[in-house]
């Protein structure tokens, strides 16, 4: 079988065993050092595998909505923060003190996971994570449309 298949290569490749045997010889010569890295077998098996992707996946997003009536949920809202979750806090209802607080400690949170705060009214605030993003529609934009904004 493997006289059939030099053959074939000496047909198709242009190139006999002598040829084979000096690149054989070429390639014993070349020194192979262990690599610096440390890498494992899962490693490098991982790249002869091809990665598939499903470009038809509708990723669900869950917008946390919160109406603080006090202080103490704070800590709550800030683990959906934690779990990179957007979070719509309306802090109307509490005293200007405890809501000082409450975004302090919030917008705390969130930039500490690379997050983003925008207002959305007075003491309504959004909390987005890092991979969500918050467009705002400018007044420029409003007066040239002709949907009505409110």
């Amino acid at each position: 079988m493997s006289g059939v298949l030099n053959k074939m290569k000496t047909f198709f490749m242009g190139y006999d065993e002598y040829d084979e045997d000096y690149m054989l010889e070429e390639e014993s010569m070349v020194d192979i050092s262990p690599a610096t890295s440390t890498s494992s077998k899962s490693e490098i098996s991982s790249f002869d595998q091809p990665k598939v992707l499903n470009i038809h996946k509708n990723t669900k997003v869950d917008i946390m909505n919160f109406k603080m009536a006090k202080y103490e949920v704070t800590g709550d809202i800030c683990n959906y923060i934690k779990q990179r979750k957007p979070v719509v806090v309306n802090m109307q209802s509490l005293e200007k003190a405890s809501a000082q607080r409450a975004l302090d400690y919030l917008t705390g949170a969130t930039f500490a996971l690379d997050g983003t705060v925008q207002k959305i009214a007075d003491n309504v605030f959004i909390f987005s994570p890092q991979h969500i993003s918050v467009s705002t529609i400018s007044e420029e934009l409003k007066q040239k449309s002709n949907f009505s904004f409110q």
